[in-house]
Order: structure tokens, then C-alpha cells, then sequence
């Protein structure tokens, strides 16, 4: 794992042989087994961004989210992160950085992919063989740990290029967070063969408990029959560490067993077990998005503790309150139209897709009330616990959940947020406007966001929410704030992404702006990201002079991550070169990895372990988990 971004990873010297440095003891030196023969199961999907600049799917972690646009955590940040202030863990800035990946997905230029599709297109071509994995090799050799930790994770995103021997080399490095690292790049391949990796170290009671948690989680998410009974097994017996207990009921929730589903509840349920643990498993069953688990979320949202209060009211927002059928209706319809436009359609095949479609129809009718049902329940709860909860993240978390799952009554209850001057929630009432993508909240976010005199932060909120909810006619104002030199620098940060998630051309003059600006790397950092955001001509050239000439590591590491998104030949060159320059800070070495690593990933949608970290609930105490999600 990738060491605290707030700092440049620690270096170490590289094993006598000139290696990675491999763990030392039995076992150490013994060559890779074979890869698995069989092919994988299924297109395992893609990676999606980390930003403001804040890094890539994969990118390092060890340290709480930033709370600043520019994507690294501060000194201060994190100080007060590992004291456990409630009030800085309480701002909205956390949940953004822990979630923002799956909304910058719907702007990142160029990468889009269907539902059901499996491989995005692939720019790149022959340079994936030739320069990437060649690259990433000679990275595995690096003499920072933490750059050899990002090996591992880009490995698993180039992983259809032979690299279960890397990674599996990986596992016997001797310092634990590559060793971590490569369990969570195995977690990549999805190759249920490969558990029994995953399985000697999970058993492996002499192992760092961190990595063994780390193997649990990437045994869990295999969603193999035998693995998954095994971890469940894990999860049960309350002897096993709670780190290990909580990577598997944090990864459970992507299992397709309904015994998981049964297990899981058990334990969220279970008043006499651990809160962090039952915590875990309370937001594992939100994002299994099961309407039958929505009532068992309700019913914690009353609980004594208010961790798994939390995870409850995050779990709820991650159901998407659909039946089976409406959702297979949705992708036989997406089939319908990619089969239509490529011709690759029968007469015979046509008139059996349609006949399914037809009964699909029929079936989502007939679900229309159990969904409904469900939905006003969950409501109701939120509703409840947003305005009477006396833990304010609990209140907070409810609000952003309300906002996604949307409708009549959640809009009314955030714009009487919204129009009071001063609320405790006010902050998250913008997050949650620009979540529910209501046209009704958008001039009371507006409003707010212009409002003399008002906080940064919440203003920053508002950009966000203006940003979430795609408002082409705040593309301006927000763009002119983002050049403002008056206005608070972090503010202008989240401006700039918040005009570059509406894709319209105003963010592209203020971000030529901000980039030819002097002396302010944070901005610098949101820029980077920005630019990737929304692509253009010539916006490659501009990340490679910003990556050679700042002299700010946090900004190189912002432009190397913006050339991962923009997936072209000239800016993967200038990865793979950052990326073994060993003049270069290890902080861009680093990032220059991870961006190598999404660059060459050709897979359509986020993976099952990138999601973990949605809807995670970043209050609970548990160190693997912290680290985990950070990663992800």
C-alpha cells in the first residue's frame, strides 16, 4: 500500500539481488506457480477516478481523505483525522472524497461505456505490451515501498497481460504494504483460482493482521461457493481479529450468495458483537441493493450504536430501489440498441429479444407496488433520522442518502435546508440537491452558493451540488469564482472541478487561467484533474509541462494522474518516463505508476473492489478498512 500521500512515501533499500526486496524467511525465493488456465469470469470492469486530484482507483492511501480540492491531506488534515476530532470528520469534504469517484465517472471525457458493455475502447493498443507493462516491471524494483506498492495495484488494472507471477512475487515482498498491495492487485483479476493465495494468508496466524484483512476481503469479493463460505466462517467466529472481520463483511456485500445476505444481517443485527464489525456488514447489505435488505437497514437506523446508525443511513442511499425485473429490463433494452446499431441483430434472435422484453415489461408492472412500498419505508426512516438524530453525521448521512434516492419528499425536506440562513446540515443539504438532480432546488443552491458573507465551505458544497447536478447555466458563475483571486483558494478549487463536471467550455478558460497562474499549487492540483475532465486538444501538452516544470510534488503526482485519464500515446510516454525517473520525487514515481496502471485498464465499469469504497462508512475505527478504502 502506498504510503500517507500527505508525504512522500518512505524509501528503502532494494533486496541484495537487486530485487523488490523480497520477504525474507521460508518461501521468500520460490518461483510464481502458473497463472490459472481458465479464462476470467466475465469482463471484470474498470476503474474510476480519484480527484479533485486526489488520485486514481487504486491510489494511495494510509491517510484520511483531503480536505482540500487539490487532493492531499494537509499536515493539519491529517493530524486531526488521527486525533479523532468529530468536528473535522464531520464536514462534508470526507464524504466527498470518499465518493466522488462514481460521479466523476458520468463526466470523464472519452471512457463512457454502456451498461453491459466489457471493454472500453482502447486508445493505447500495442503500447500496453511494448511500454506499460515493461514500465511497471521495472517500478516493481523501485527502492520505495510505496512505489512498489503502486506496482501491485496497476498490475491488477493491466491484468489481462499475464501478471499473476508479478503480483504473486508481490505477496513475499518484505515490507507488509506491498504485500497488502498485492492482494488487493490479485483482487483485480477476479480469477476465482487464484483463492488459494488468498487462503494461506488468511489462515497464516504469523502474517501482519492488516495484510491478512487484505486477502480476506480479496477471498470475499471472488465470490467463488467455497471461498465465500470460508470467509463467512471467518466472520462468525468473534476470536478473529476485528480487522480481518470487517474486510469480510465489508466485501460480502458484492457476493451473489444468498447465504452472505443471511450471514451479513446476522451479524448487523447481533447487539452483542463488535459495532465496528456489525457497522461493516450494515453497509455491505446497502450496497448489495436488495429491496429486501432496506427494511433490515430501517430497523438499524434506531440502533443503540451510532456507527452502525451511520452505516445505516449511508446503506439506504445505496439501494437503488428498482425490482429485478426493471433492471433487466434496462439492460435488454441497452442490448437491444447496440445489437440494432451494429446489425449484428437476426430476425430469429430480434423476435426473441422483443418477446423478452415484453414479459420484462409485464414482470416490472407487477413489482411496482413491493418497490414502492419499500421506498416510502426507507424514506420515512431517513427522514426521521436526518432531522432528529442527535450524532450529526448520522443526520448528515441521512440527508446525502435522501438526496439519492430522490423524490417529492426528500426534495421538500432539503430545500427547507436550503432556505434557512444558518442550519447545521446546510453544507450537505447543496451535496444532497445536486444528488437528487431536481431542476425545483437549483436556484435555492444558486442562492446559497452566492450568498454574501457565507461560509467557504458551504459555498464549496454548493459548487459541488451545482456540479452533481449538471446545471449548464452555473457554468459561468462558477468559472468566474475559480479565477476570483479574492475568493478562498480551496473554494476556487472545488469551483473549478464543480464547472468542469458541467462540460460546458466556460471551466476550459478558467482552467487555462488557473494554470498560468503563479504560487498556488492547490489550485494547480484541482486544474490537472479538471483538464482531464473534460479533454480537448492539446490538453496532454499541458500536463507534461506541468508534471516537468512544477516544483511542487503534489502537483507532478496531480499531473500524472490527469495523464492516466487522458489515455493517449504522448501522455503515457510521459508516465512511463516519470514514472522511472529516479531524479523524481517518490511521490511522482508513485502516482506516475497508478497512472500507467488506469491507463492500460480496458475494462468498462468499476470493479467490485473499487466499490467498497462507496457508501463507506469512514467513521469506524478500524485501521485495514481506513487504509483499504483510501486505496480504492
Amino acid at each position: 500500500m502506498p504510503e500517507d500521500p500527505g508525504t512522500p512515501p518512505g524509501e528503502s533499500t532494494p533486496s541484495a539481488d537487486g530485487g523488490s526486496g523480497a520477504k525474507e524467511g521460508p518461501g521468500a525465493d520460490e518461483p510464481a506457480p502458473p497463472p490459472p488456465e481458465t479464462g476470467r469470469r466475465g469482463a471484470a470492469p474498470a476503474p474510476a477516478p480519484r480527484g479533485p486530484a486526489g488520485g486514481l482507483d487504486g491510489a494511495p492511501g494510509g491517510s484520511p481523505p483531503p480536505l482540500s480540492p487539490g487532493g492531499e491531506a494537509t499536515p493539519e488534515d491529517r493530524g486531526r483525522r488521527a486525533g479523532g476530532a468529530a468536528k473535522g470528520l464531520e464536514r462534508w469534504e470526507y464524504w466527498w472524497e470518499f465518493n466522488k469517484d462514481r460521479f466523476l465517472r458520468r463526466h470523464e471525457s472519452g471512457t463512457i461505456t454502456p451498461v453491459g458493455a466489457g471493454r472500453r475502447s482502447d486508445p493505447l493498443g500495442a503500447l500496453r505490451a511494448s511500454l506499460i507493462l515493461p514500465a511497471l516491471r521495472r517500478a516493481s524494483m523501485d527502492r520505495s515501498d510505496g512505489v512498489r506498492a503502486a506496482t501491485m495495484f496497476a498490475f491488477g488494472k493491466v491484468g489481462d497481460l499475464g501478471v499473476f507471477g508479478d503480483l504473486y512475487r508481490g505477496t513475499k515482498d518484505r515490507s507488509p504494504e506491498v504485500r497488502k498491495a498485492a492482494m488487493l492487485g490479485l483482487s483485480y483479476l477476479g480469477e476465482k483460482e487464484i483463492a488459494p493465495v488468498f487462503l494461506r494468508c488468511v489462515t497464516d496466524e504469523d502474517e501482519d493482521p492488516e495484510v491478512r484483512a487484505f486477502a480476506a476481503a480479496g477471498l470475499g469479493l471472488l465470490d467463488a461457493p467455497g471461498a465465500v463460505a470460508f470467509v463467512e466462517s471467518v466472520l462468525l467466529d468473534h476470536r478473529e481479529p476485528a480487522e480481518v472481520r470487517g474486510a469480510i463483511a465489508l466485501a460480502l456485500g458484492e457476493s451473489s450468495e444468498e447465504e452472505a445476505r443471511s450471514v451479513l444481517v446476522a451479524v448487523a443485527l447481533d447487539d452483542r458483537d463488535d459495532d465496528r464489525v456489525r457497522a461493516m456488514a450494515a453497509a455491505s447489505l446497502g450496497r448489495a441493493n436488495r429491496l429486501g435488505n432496506a427494511g433490515t437497514l430501517a430497523r438499524l437506523l434506531v440502533d443503540r450504536s451510532a456507527e452502525v446508525r451511520r452505516s445505516a443511513a449511508l446503506g439506504l442511499g445505496a439501494i437503488r430501489f428498482r425490482g429485478e425485473a426493471q433492471e433487466l429490463l434496462d439492460r435488454a433494452l441497452v442490448a437491444r440498441r447496440e445489437w440494432l446499431s451494429s446489425g449484428a441483430l437476426t430476425e430469429e434472435a430480434g423476435k426473441a429479444l422483443e418477446e423478452a422484453i415484453a414479459d420484462l415489461t409485464a414482470r416490472s408492472r407487477r413489482e411496482e407496488a413491493k418497490v414502492a412500498a419499500a421506498r416510502s419505508g426507507a424514506v420515512r426512516a431517513l427522514l426521521e433520522a436526518q432531522d432528529r438524530d442527535p450524532d450529526l453525521q448520522v443526520a448528515a448521512f441521512a440527508l446525502t442518502s435522501l438526496g439519492e434516492i430522490g423524490g417529492s419528499d426528500a426534495v421538500v425536506a432539503i430545500r427547507k435546508i436550503l432556505e434557512r440562513r444558518s442550519h447545521r446540515l446546510k453544507a450537505w443539504a447543496g451535496l444532497a440537491a445536486g444528488l437528487t438532480r431536481s431542476p425545483e432546488l437549483t436556484p435555492f443552491v444558486v442562492r446559497a452558493f452566492e450568498r454574501s458573507g457565507e461560509d467557504p465551505s458551504v459555498r464549496a458544497a454548493m459548487a459541488i451540488g451545482l456540479g452533481l447536478a449538471g446545471d449548464i447555466g452555473s457554468a459561468k458563475r462558477l468559472a468566474l469564482a475559480a479565477v476570483d483571486r479574492g475568493e478562498d483558494p480551496d473554494l476556487r478549487g472545488y469551483c473549478l472541478l464543480a464547472a468542469a463536471m458541467t462540460g460546458e467550455p466556460a471551466a476550459l478558460a478558467a482552467i487555462d487561467d488557473v494554470l498560468d497562474s503563479k504560487g498556488n499549487p492547490s489550485l494547480h492540483r484541482a486544474a490537472a484533474l479538471s483538464l482531464s475532465l473534460v479533454g480537448r486538444s492539446g490538453s496532454a501538452n499541458r500536463l507534461v509541462a506541468l508534471l516537468r516544470d512544477s516544483n511542487d510534488p503534489f502537483v507532478k503526482a496531480a499531473a500524472t494522474i490527469g495523464l492516466g485519464h487522458l489515455r493517449e500515446e504522448a501522455a503515457t510516454r510521459a508516465l512511463a518516463a516519470a514514472a522511472g525517473d529516479p531524479k523524481a520525487p517518490a511521490l511522482t514515481r508513485l502516482y506516475g505508476v497508478l497512472a500507467l496502471g488506469y491507463a492500460g485498464d480496458v475494462r468498462a465499469a468499476p470493479p467490485a473492489l473499487s466499490r467498497l469504497a462507496w457508501h463507506f462508512n469512514y467513521r469506524v475505527r478500524l485501521a485495514s478498512l481506513d487504509r483499504l478504502t483510501a486505496l480504492l
